[in-house]
């Protein structure tokens, strides 16, 4: 008897490399990469809640199912963000030219996957499935060695779960998981502190959770933290912080004097001196104000505070005051421009 497939009315089409990683893949996994195909839409944000329950919906499983099965054909390449290429399939094109009857596979491309809840744990293989695993990925066990080489030492099973756990279920990149691997490496050596990957671990999903997923915003957020790791001793010395750890609020104002203001040392000294002579002490919300409002309004360098500085002490002289028919109250105070500044942050009801 002679079997033929009835396509009916409509074709599915699945890359053909699927069939070397059917053997490991399940039943959800078949039916969300089925789905996918079917539906390409899904693919546009999948890690929306609303693309995630209506691919749970159609596959009838849930959620946290649909992620670790997407999670599954990335690691596999099978499923990839758009822009990027797998490594697997650019080698294969550049040793073989294809067949022209061959039938051109469909790789189903989508946004990086939804970042886990820090509740949730990353897949955990056994011995036996890391081996099989490692056997039938090259590439992966080629990364890993090169991973084991970066960080100094030959990893246990928990700790190439870590790594593997990273690229298979967040969907970072190799080069990714290897630059984190020798930013924290470095870091730790530094402090003479022992290294531990479960920190990379905790680390990758902070950046994650930030949107920091590829590698070119991770080497821009990790030149913002080498510029406040340069910084933080010399802003400890001027607030007379010592050696004490940083409050959540502290590093934020930091980072955003440093990183989002782009403001150099000397403006944050220049500010700070105005805070001690207004304050006669350390007030954070206080010199924190008068940088927000120096960064507001366009003041970019010592120059241009200066300039404003000036400008704002002729307004507020005796002859200034008296053309404007307003009554001369003394002689004007070099805190005056600071205090205005943190004024209008606060409100007319601010005491100076």
């Amino acid at each position: 008897m002679t079997l033929n497939i009835n396509y009916g009315t409509s074709v599915i089409s699945l890359p053909g490399g699927i069939r070397e990683h059917l053997e490991n893949a399940g039943a959800v996994e078949i039916k969300v990469l089925i789905a996918l195909a079917d539906s390409p839409e899904l693919c546009k944000n999948i890690d929306s809640a609303e693309n995630c329950a209506a691919l749970a919906d159609i596959c009838g499983c849930g959620e946290d199912e649909i992620n670790g099965a997407v999670a599954f054909w990335r690691g596999a390449g099978v499923l990839v963000a758009d822009g990027q290429k797998s490594r697997k399939a650019t080698k294969k094109a550049t040793s073989e030219k294809p067949a022209e009857s061959a039938p051109v596979a469909k790789v189903v491309e989508v946004a990086p996957s939804k970042p886990l809840s820090r509740k949730e744990e990353l897949p955990h293989y056994t011995t036996d499935e890391l081996t099989a695993l490692l056997e039938e990925r090259k590439e992966a066990k080629e990364y890993i060695d090169e991973c084991q080489r970066i960080w100094g030492k030959m990893f246990n099973t928990h700790e190439i779960n870590i790594i593997l756990g990273l690229v298979d279920y967040l969907g970072l990149d190799w080069e990714y998981v290897m630059t984190l691997l020798m930013y924290v490496k470095k870091n730790q050596d530094e402090k003479g502190v022992k290294k531990s990957l479960h920190y990379v671990e905790k680390m990758a999903f902070s950046l994650y959770d930030e949107n920091v997923f590829d590698i070119s915003s991770l080497n821009a957020k990790l030149q913002s933290m080498d510029l406040l790791a340069q910084s933080e001793s010399r802003l400890r010395a001027m607030f007379g912080m010592g050696e004490r750890a940083l409050t959540p609020k502290e590093k934020k104002c930091f980072s955003t004097w440093l990183y989002d203001y782009n403001y150099s040392l000397e403006i944050i000294e220049l500010a700070y001196n105005a805070m001690i002579d207004a304050k006669g002490g350390v007030k954070l919300p206080y010199i924190n104000s008068i940088l927000a409002n120096w960064n507001a309004e366009g003041l970019r360098t010592v120059a241009d505070i200066q300039v404003a500085q000036e400008k704002f002490k002729a307004e507020q002289s005796p002859a200034a005051k008296k053309k404007n028919g307003k009554e001369s109250g003394g002689s004007f105070e070099t805190d005056d421009f600071f205090k205005a500044a943190v004024r209008r942050s606060f409100g007319d009801d601010f005491e100076g």
